[in-house]
């Protein structure tokens, strides 16, 4: 089994150094439109659980305790990373940098996802703050979509820090940036 990419077959993406495929930075409009999913299913969940006869969950403290550790957690390997490729200017191991980039797009897609739907969640609930655990699901809600928010921030971080720098037109290390994977 080959771990290299076929090439010859790929129409008009993006080329990398030797003229395989490169990635791309994840758009911020991926982005809003990753947030915008969580906020639908945010808003569907209330309605569906009530609608149900349940009683809409708690967030549980170990929410965003797991997203902050997980945030935490990339931002050091994104300081590492950086580390590594644009100060020390070390060769980077191209598996461990195209599974770092993928690592790092998918926080930064989860990250937005948990923002919209955690916000939209804790917010459904401002309305009723004095009924029962309403203050509770909404400090808790906050809470996740600030560790959530920090997790899409270490994605981006680490996704960048993956970049590496490219030998412009002159053969001179320049500041066009492509993809460590």
């Amino acid at each position: 089994m080959s771990r290299e990419l076929p090439t010859e077959d790929l129409p008009d993406e993006p080329t990398g150094p030797g003229g395989g495929p490169s990635i791309l930075p994840t758009p911020p409009r991926l982005l809003v439109v990753a947030a915008l999913l969580g906020a639908i299913a945010g808003w569907i969940l209330g309605p569906v659980v009530t609608g149900a006869g349940r009683t809409p969950m708690h967030v549980p403290w170990t929410a965003p305790a797991a997203l902050a550790v997980a945030a935490v957690g990339l931002a050091v390997m994104a300081r590492r990373m950086w580390q590594a490729v644009h100060v020390r200017h070390e060769p980077i191991n191209p598996e461990r940098g195209l599974y770092s980039l993928v690592l790092g797009k998918s926080a930064a897609l989860v990250g937005a996802t948990v923002v919209g739907g955690y916000l939209v969640f804790g917010a459904s609930f401002l309305p009723r703050l004095d009924a029962e655990a309403g203050l509770a699901r909404v400090v808790g809600s906050a809470l996740a979509a600030l560790a959530g928010a920090g997790l899409g921030a270490a994605g981006i971080a680490l996704e960048r820090a993956c970049r590496v720098p490219d030998d412009d037109e002159d053969g001179a290390p320049g500041d066009r940036p492509r993809s460590a994977g």
